[in-house]
Parts: structure tokens; sequence; C-alpha cells
């Protein structure tokens, strides 16, 4: 057997915050540590967060940082704490990880690596620049991006994508990728106990489900609106919205005048897996572009009927007509359609298409395969 090897993370935030990089980088540290390896995260101190603690056997080094756009963006200050986790830990590690070209930890995980010749690679989470809704911000965020991406070029060598998606959207910065580390879900997750249906106040015999952040680039108000037309037609139905985030409050007053719209608000991840266990169907109406997400596996584990936009990696897990429906994204109408015609029973082949998508994430999607190719990384390079 193999001696375990000292892998450092670097991560712009990491647990208790949650989020897609979060919750990747927890679960490859916790798949890591499980065959013997020492996994160290490197991330921001925010929020009064102790700045070194162990997290499930994970060594986490909070360290000062210039944190902008609620996190999007960070980077990591020259501190006498950070020069000592640098020559104690990171100089020492068998293998860093960085992830996402934007993050500038990223570039400077990328350069101590190169400087100490230590094996790293890059993994990218996104398939399209940050979104912003003024016009002039996503301009200065899109050549903040491009200024990142030449960054990283110049100190990465392996890159990979969570995705395609994303791994295309390396060669937009002129940067190759290795193939894909997929996002991935756990085989048998933890369900919570109970009817969240019944906590809820859910009675209705079709239960459509959505779950993400409460954003308008979500599309969580696209799908709002036409669940507004479903709700005129059809009286056996309820959408049930789980998530928290800047447009919550917004999104209270749109739903406000339809009573078979419950929003569930921020639920454990055993509550989110019970919710989607009990829905018929599970909508991801995002307008992001998006990496490879994490409900749309868990809503095909679940075997829900998977409805989707067709944003980034959600076309590589929904396939049409054979792992799920996609529509056009932002387009209410088709929404509208097809959940009607799920609703009257005419959609073609559901049971197959639900058991396609379980199938599909049970034999690509599960952590250990990815788990397992990072492992092949720290042994073959």
């Amino acid at each position: 057997m193999s001696m375990g090897k000292s892998i450092t993370i670097f991560s712009s935030s990491f647990f208790p915050s949650v989020g897609g990089v979060e919750t990747y980088n927890m679960r490859i540290a916790k798949g890591l540590l499980s065959r013997g390896h020492t996994v160290n995260v490197i991330t921001s101190s925010r929020n009064g967060h102790l700045r070194n603690e162990v997290i499930n056997g994970i060594n986490v080094f909070r360290l000062p940082s210039i944190v902008l756009f609620s996190g999007r963006l960070s980077f990591l200050l020259p501190s006498r704490l950070f020069r000592t986790i640098k020559a104690t830990i990171i100089e020492k590690s068998d293998l860093i990880i960085t992830n996402t070209r934007f993050y500038l930890s990223s570039y400077q995980g990328q350069k101590i690596a190169k400087k100490n010749v230590i094996n790293a690679i890059h993994i990218e989470h996104g398939s399209g620049h940050i979104p912003f809704s003024n016009i002039f911000v996503q301009t200065l965020a899109n050549l903040y991006d491009h200024m990142a991406g030449k960054l990283l070029k110049k100190y990465v060598r392996y890159s990979f994508g969570v995705s395609k998606a994303c791994s295309a959207w390396l060669e937009h910065f002129g940067i190759s990728s290795h193939g894909e580390l997929y996002n991935c879900v756990d085989e048998l997750p933890l369900v919570y106990h109970g009817s969240l249906l019944d906590e809820l106040g859910v009675q209705k015999e079709i239960v459509i489900s959505s779950v993400g952040r409460i954003t308008r680039d979500k599309g969580v108000f696209d799908l709002v609106e036409s669940y507004r037309v479903i709700s005129r037609q059809f009286s056996n139905t309820a959408l049930v919205i789980a998530g928290d985030g800047p447009d919550l409050a917004e999104l209270r007053q749109c739903a406000a005048d339809i009573p078979s719209i419950f929003l569930a608000g921020t639920l454990s991840h055993e509550k989110i897996m019970k919710l989607l266990q009990e829905s018929q169907v599970f909508v991801f109406p995002s307008r992001c572009n998006e990496g490879l997400p994490t409900t749309l596996l868990e809503a095909s584990l679940q075997k829900c009927v998977i409805i989707s936009t067709p944003q980034g990696g959600a076309k590589e897990i929904v396939i049409n007509n054979e792992t799920g429906y996609l529509y056009e994204t932002g387009n209410i109408d088709q929404l509208v359609k097809i959940l009607e015609a799920y609703i009257r029973g005419d959609l073609p082949n559901v049971n197959i298409i639900s058991q396609n998508a379980n199938k599909q994430v049970i034999n690509k999607f599960i952590w250990d395969t990815t788990v397992d190719k990072i492992e092949d990384i720290i042994y073959s390079r």
C-alpha cells in the first residue's frame, strides 16, 4: 500500500460557507482523507471564522484576504501567518489543487507550486464569465477575468474541468484542459427521516421542486411565472423552492398571490434530498454559465423527472428526451408546455427517462470515480 501524501487545496471559501466549489472541495478532501492522505485547505478568513481549525479531519487555514463582490473575488494578503503556512504546509505538499480561474488565490497557489517544483493541478468550475446585471460592472469583471486567466496560464501546467463545458471554457483563456474531474454526488446520500412535505404543509398530488441560490440569474423568477400559468389550470400541483439569496424577499412578493408555492428557505442537505425524494418533477431554470450542477445530479439520483435549461454543464447531465427534458433558457412558454404535458400524462417514456438519468449518475458521477482520478494524478506525475 502506498504511503499517504500531503495535499493542499486552495479554495476561496470553505465550510461553513456553502456553494458548489465549497461542496466539491469538501467531498474530494473527505475522499482523499479516507484513503490515508493528509488534506490541508487554504482559504479566506471571513465573517469572524477561526483562522486555524480541523473540520472532519481536514486541516483548514483561514488567511487574511481581500474579498470582493460577495466572495466572488478573493486574494490572499501577504502576512506573517501566510508566510508561516506557506513554509510549513504548502511548500511541503505532494500535490497542490487550485479552483476556478477568477480567484487570484488560484494564481497564488500555482505560482508557489511552479517555484517549488510541486505537483499541481487546476480545476475549473465555471463555463462563462461571472454574470452581473450592470453593464459597466460586467465589462470590468470580464476584463478582470481575462487578467486572472492570463496570470493563471503563466504558471499552470495541468488543468481540468468539472464538466466538458468547463474544460472548453479554459480554452477561452488559452489554457489547455487535460480532461474532466467531474462534480459528483454520493451514491447513497443521507435522507431526512420523516416527511418534509408534511412539515411544509404541502398536500398536493404532484410536487414540482427547485433548489438553488435565489438570484435572478438562477432563473427562479422564470420558474415562478411559468408555475403561475400551471397553478391556474391544475389545482393538484405545488411548487416548492428551496434556497436563500439576495433576491429572496423579492421572490416572496412575486409569489405571494400563488398559495400553492412554498418557499422553504435554506434546508440541510438531508432535507434537500428528502424534498427531491418526495417530488415528482425537478426544474433547473438557470440562466447562469453553469459548471456541473449538483442539484441536477441529486435530482437524477432520486429519479425525479428533470426539466432544465441547457446552460453550461447542465446539458451534459440532461440529454433531451433521454435523461430529461431541455427547454430554451428564459423561454417561459416552453417550460409551461413541458409541465402541462407531464401533468396531463402526455410526456412520452417518462419512467424510462427517469431511470436513465438515475443510471447515468451512478455509472459516471459518483465521488469515488473523481477521487480515483485525483489519486492517479498524485502518483503518476
